[in-house]
């Protein structure tokens, strides 16, 4: 089933498959944001931006400063499965109902925080409301950094109460927030002439992965750490790391490519053994070896600890030897 329309509450799901049909990943919130104005104007309500692209909706003639903010953040994290060919800035999120369960067709459904959009949109637009003092938040670029939030206009905060709808647990307020924090951490690689040997690609892939905030407690592999673990200290040289989504996603695959400095049956068999190991422990679907067209440039042998520490560390982008041509 695809069809949000017969869930409940009605008039939260409407607004949601809406939303689902409108591309809106981080930065690229545009549409979304007209589309929401143009809904919220049909309805008779106040809609205004900053200069940063926030929106704020208010009933007209209302008072801003006793309005409660219902606050959500616009944009959503454009993951989607491995080997799934998905553009997020054209294409629309394709909803799937099982067994109660909303989620999508391979990709991120969008749920953060579009349902916190929907849930703002429907109160301020639910006739028995009518009475509540209510007024709309919405941010934009929250996955990649707070953007909207930071640049965010102040009259906009006018009000005698917020509430944030970007949690997981139903029926639980919270108070407080744990923050964030982006680090982007640069070494430069000793490097070494490529041994005679075969180029190799080693991949890890089918893990779990999830967000880096509500899931990061919950024990999932990190697919860049278990690359390390495998490669460390073997007659790999590796010359560049591959993987990653995005920065609040925790990576289900990752991969290296580089040489094989002694024969690849040789390399494939201690490969396999700590593979091995580490299944017995966490879910790897596979750490397969390739063979390639080309010999790469690789990392030196003694810059392997600093790199596994670095992948430990901050394992969400793709890491490549600086000053490689």
């Amino acid at each position: 089933m695809s069809d949000l329309s017969e869930l409940e509450p009605r008039a939260v799901w409407r607004v949601f498959d809406g939303i689902c049909k409108i591309p809106h990943p981080s930065g690229k919130e545009e549409k979304l944001v007209a589309a929401l104005c143009a809904e919220a104007e049909r309805s008779g309500l106040l809609c205004r931006r900053d200069a940063c692209g926030n929106l704020r909706i208010d009933r007209k003639g209302g008072d801003f400063d006793r309005a409660v903010l219902l606050q959500a953040h616009l944009d959503m994290v454009p993951s989607c499965v491995e080997g799934k060919n998905f553009d997020f800035e054209t294409q629309s999120i394709s909803p799937v109902v099982e067994n109660g369960i909303v989620r999508a067709d391979g990709t991120t459904l969008g749920g953060d925080d579009g349902m916190g959009v929907a849930l703002a949109l429907a109160a301020l637009e639910a006739p028995e409301l009518s009475d509540l003092p209510l007024a709309a938040l919405f941010t934009r670029e929250e996955e990649t950094g707070m953007i909207g939030a930071q640049a965010l206009d102040d009259e906009f905060l006018r009000g005698a109460a917020m509430v944030n709808l970007d949690s997981g647990c139903d029926e639980v307020f919270q108070t407080g927030c744990a923050g964030g924090v982006r680090s982007r951490i640069f070494f430069e690689p000793e490097s070494v002439p490529a041994p005679e040997g075969e180029g190799v690609s080693i991949r890890i892939d089918g893990l779990a992965g999830g967000h880096s905030g509500i899931d990061i407690g919950k024990g999932r592999a990190n697919a860049f750490v278990l690359l390390a673990k495998i490669v460390k200290n073997t007659a790999f040289y590796p010359a560049e790391f591959f993987g990653g989504k995005a920065d609040n996603v925790i990576p289900s695959s990752a991969g290296c490519r580089g040489v094989a400095g002694v024969p690849v049956d040789a390399l494939r068999s201690v490969i396999a053994a700590r593979a091995d190991r580490l299944r017995k422990t966490m879910t790897v679907d596979s750490a397969q070896m390739l063979s390639m067209p080309e010999i790469l440039f690789p990392f030196s042998y003694e810059s392997g600890e600093r790199t596994e520490a670095m992948m430990t560390v901050a394992a969400h982008e793709s890491l490549t030897p600086m000053g490689e041509s």
